[in-house]
């Protein structure tokens, strides 16, 4: 071994040193669990507001104790709130203006920690926090007295929220003299899916996951909808009347496809683009239009207030912006007359950068759209801001019932389904797998067709017998509509109906479906 590669070995190892020195695992092992008596928080006294001017998001019990040394730094921690459930009338849309956290040292600290607005995510019966709505900048708190006290973090900017939020903050540094307060678990219950802890795996429910007796003690104030400006999500919109003319028709989806594509007017408000209620404004908001003045169509009846706007839709290669989606001869026209004859503005850029490469287009997209339609049919890139929909198994119970070769134990399979804010969760009820599985599928959707095959998988040497097992599934990213969905399922029997059925998820959001076996 040469004397470099010694050399680079002991540095690694010094580093490797450090880092195991300085920024220590944690995991929920090595979480003290002692509760210590109650010291009251010291700091700023509350003004006592009416309901119809400010709402608190407090719904823990009295502060009771504290839990010694929890925090470790570099952490995040997030609480549910819904100030609906504290009383709190008209509540949204509802202004969030601070968060409020009681700490609890022995001895003179200093923090550093930023206030973080959460939407939810996860399922209804139990959300989590999902995608930051807002973060502040990192705040300093310094020389904090020993003892009890608040520490309140003002939002630089108020923040609107429509429904139900997580307030949380990320706490900075370590310190192993902050503690965190949690209530008397007496007046509310220890509440599973509403306290979270991410330090490094991911968000854990702290009563769930770290098995916390108590209620951890954060919340955030603001103002309801009485006494706030914050623009109502719904009762200003009428989502398709892009042209606000009170009638939607064919000149809505004039008004839409030249404020995409030809520099045209936005809608007032934008969100009345917005006709399919998936918070953005592209093609697809055309075609919905279109399905409901020929086909009466259901359009979306509330939608988010701030839509994101994108002349890109699906796949590239649109460069001539038709009405048909899909690219022909036309658009190589149409990128060879801006390349080198009239030079004629694009409608949408996005749509002619055909091989994504990001720049302007130029001679390799004609080349790249060339090939797909006549070459090797590559695959075209999805548009920058274009999320497909996926899907995924994200649970599932252990084995049921055990069924011996030949034997049936049920009448019925079902699927029991849940959709909001472009996340479907479907839970199949039955499923027939080897009692030794490795939980796999093949999730396709396409052309608001979605198809699972589930697999028996015996790579682990399977077991000889049939189990009966609930396994759940999420799909994301899945815009409203009407969708047929099939389960292609492995021990189906012939004669045995299949698992498949269609649902409109913009008026049927949530429901069930059962079929029978024999």
């Amino acid at each position: 071994m040469s004397k470099k590669t010694i050399l680079e070995l002991l540095v690694l190892i010094l580093c490797l040193t450090y880092l195991s020195q300085a920024a220590p695992v944690r995991t929920p092992d090595n979480h003290p669990d002692t509760i210590n008596p109650t010291k009251t928080p010291t700091g700023e006294i509350l003004q006592a507001y009416s309901p119809d001017e400010y709402c608190s998001g407090k719904w823990q019990g009295p502060l009771s104790g504290y839990m010694d040394s929890w925090f470790g730094g570099n952490e995040y921690y997030a609480i549910y709130q819904d100030p609906t459930e504290l009383g709190c009338t008209d509540t949204y849309p509802f202004q969030v203006t601070k968060i409020i956290w009681p700490i609890y040292t022995d001895q003179v600290i200093s923090i550093e920690v930023k206030p973080i607005i959460y939407s939810l995510a996860g399922t209804p019966e139990c959300p989590r926090p999902g995608d930051i709505i807002y973060e502040g900048p990192l705040m300093t708190f310094e020389n904090l007295e020993a003892g009890g006290q608040y520490i309140f973090m003002d939002l630089e900017e108020p923040v609107c929220v429509y429904e139900p939020y997580f307030a949380g903050f990320y706490f900075s540094g370590q310190e192993s003299n902050l503690n965190i307060y949690v209530d008397d678990g007496m007046i509310v219950a220890p509440r599973e899916c509403a306290a979270y802890n991410d330090y490094g795996y991911g968000w854990r429910d702290l009563v769930a996951q770290e098995n916390f007796e108590w209620n951890m003690c954060l919340w955030s104030e603001g103002y309801n909808s009485l006494e706030n400006d914050c623009a109502d999500s719904c009762s200003w919109q009428y989502p398709g009347d892009v042209n606000s003319d009170d009638t939607i028709d064919e000149d809505d989806i004039t008004c839409l496809t030249d404020y995409l594509y030809r520099d045209g007017a936005a809608p007032e408000p934008l969100a009345n683009g917005d006709a399919d209620g998936d918070c953005r404004i592209n093609k697809a908001d055309a075609y919905a239009i279109y399905d409901h003045i020929n086909s009466a169509g259901i359009l979306a009846e509330c939608t988010c207030v701030h839509p994101e706007t994108s002349c890109c839709y699906d796949k590239t290669g649109n460069a001539d912006c038709s009405w048909e989606e899909e690219p022909d001869i036309s658009d190589i026209t149409r990128l060879i007359d801006f390349l080198y004859i009239m030079h004629w503005p694009l409608c949408c850029p996005a749509e002619a950068d055909v091989d994504g490469s990001g720049g302007s287009p130029d001679i390799s997209d004609i080349t790249f759209l060339i090939a797909h339609l006549y070459i090797d049919h590559r695959e075209l890139p999805y548009c920058p801001d274009y999320t497909p929909s996926t899907g995924e198994i994200n649970g599932h119970t252990d084995c049921k019932t055990v069924l011996q070769p030949g034997e049936k134990a049920i009448t019925e399979t079902c699927v029991e389904y849940q959709y909001a804010n472009g996340l479907l969760f479907l839970k199949h009820i039955n499923a027939e797998l080897n009692c030794c599985p490795v939980f796999t599928a093949n999730i396709t959707i396409e052309n608001y067709i979605i198809t699972i095959e589930e697999i028996d998988s015996l790579d682990n040497g399977g077991c000889d017998c049939i189990c009966l097992f609930d396994i759940d599934y999420e799909i994301t990213a899945l815009p409203p509509g009407e969708y047929a969905i099939s389960f292609i399922e492995p021990y189906l029997r012939p004669g045995e109906e299949k698992l498949e059925f269609t649902v409109n998820l913009v008026t049927t959001p949530s429901g069930s479906y059962c079929v029978p076996r024999f």
